[in-house]
């Protein structure tokens, strides 16, 4: 025991993980399979997304996602987009197109 009474153990730090729009697809299928990643990916083309794991893991409650706020804080979401602008960025994600043209729709 230390001095503190708390013990001897001791907390090994998690490493630190950066996630991106790239990471989506991923973390949808860890955390929230019941979504399709595809409106947020489309979303995060437009709009910035980055995130980290320890948001990812310890404050995200993924029993209530899409609902969750937190949630909604970091994803950005398929409607902050017009149905026809989230369906133009779809499109151009599901036929393959190169980075420079979903750039270009967005």
């Amino acid at each position: 025991m230390d001095g503190l009474g708390l013990g001897t153990s001791v907390l090994e730090p998690k490493p630190f993980k950066l996630y991106s729009k790239s990471h989506i697809q991923l973390l949808f299928e860890r955390h929230a399979p019941h979504l399709d990643p595809l409106g947020y990916v489309a979303a995060a083309t437009v709009f910035p997304m980055r995130t980290n794991n320890y948001v990812v893991e310890q404050v995200i409650d993924w029993s209530k996602v899409p609902n969750d706020p937190i949630f909604k804080l970091v994803f950005p979401q398929p409607d902050m987009l017009s149905r026809e602008d989230l369906d133009r960025v779809q499109d151009v994600i599901l036929h393959g197109s190169s980075r420079v043209s979903c750039r270009d729709v967005a």
